[in-house]
């Protein structure tokens, strides 16, 4: 499960922009698909907020991703989206860390990250990450293995690049003794967390 590294903020933002347009949490409960309790439990950071959640939020308030994670206002819909080093969300999972890049642009549906794999070695029993849409990689650093479902291993090295149906099942392994970053371009619309996945 990939959680945000700085809770807090997104905690205390997502209560303010509740509280700003007059949302009870039964009200974002039945827009987002979020119980109440847990709402509740985000909002006073009694419980971490992962991923899958932010979107889940962005995609059932009609706003932004930015709108949780960023302390910029983005009420005026935006036609470029700039994230400077080091300034973009981070969510960590066991097997990678993910940052979120340019993801405050009007009407967007893709996401945009930056991840270092953590995964050193292929586990059979991970579940596999499956999403709808398709995913493109870019190796920026470091050797990848990417394992499929469909497909024999594939080592991807620094400027290999690759798209496919990210609804196959997919995981990532850091090879080597080299840091691995890739920059990923995903689908934001149905991505769900790996223990949300059904498998």
């Amino acid at each position: 499960m990939a959680v945000i590294k700085d809770a807090r903020r997104l905690s205390s933002r997502l209560k303010a922009l509740r509280v700003e347009n007059g949302w009870t949490l039964d009200e974002v409960a039945g827009k987002t698909g979020i119980s109440k309790a847990t709402l509740s439990k985000l909002e006073n950071g009694r419980t971490n907020l992962t991923f899958a959640s932010v979107l889940k939020l962005s995609q059932g308030l009609n706003i932004p991703i930015s709108t949780l994670t960023n302390t910029v206002d983005d009420s005026v819909g935006r036609r470029r989206s700039i994230t400077r080093s080091n300034e973009g969300a981070v969510f960590e999972a066991d097997d990678a860390h993910w940052q979120l890049l340019s993801n405050d642009l009007a009407g967007q549906d893709r996401m945009y990250v930056r991840a270092t794999i953590q995964s050193r070695a292929f586990d059979e029993e991970a579940p596999w990450r499956k999403h709808p849409g398709q995913e493109f990689l870019f190796v920026l650093s470091g050797t990848l293995t990417l394992y499929s479902e469909a497909y024999q291993p594939l080592t991807l090295k620094p400027g290999d690049s690759i798209a496919f149906d990210s609804s196959m099942g997919h995981k990532y392994v850091a090879a080597g003794r080299g840091k691995v970053e890739v920059l990923m371009a995903v689908q934001g619309e149905g991505y769900t967390d790996v223990d949300e996945v059904p498998y």
